[in-house]
């Protein structure tokens, strides 16, 4: 089996686990495929949050706007 600690700014925030049917040894290469994979997975779950955010604000603004006594130019 493999853990493998996924960090952001020197913290941790999640674990990607790999299990084989049979106990065997990871190669290199196959660790370092698996860092990969790990890595775009944080940054892809990071790029969601962020959109999601971002989204949130656009929202909150369009309300601000919306409800606004005066226009905006």
């Amino acid at each position: 089996m493999v853990n493998m600690p996924i960090n952001e700014q020197g913290g941790f925030v999640a674990l990607l686990y790999l299990n084989h049917a049979t106990a065997r040894e990871w190669t290199q290469d196959e660790l370092d495929f698996i860092r990969d994979v790990a890595e775009r997975t944080r940054a892809v779950v990071e790029r969601r949050r962020v959109e999601q955010e971002l989204k949130e604000s656009a929202e909150r603004f369009r309300t601000v706007f919306e409800n606004a006594a005066v226009g905006m130019i």
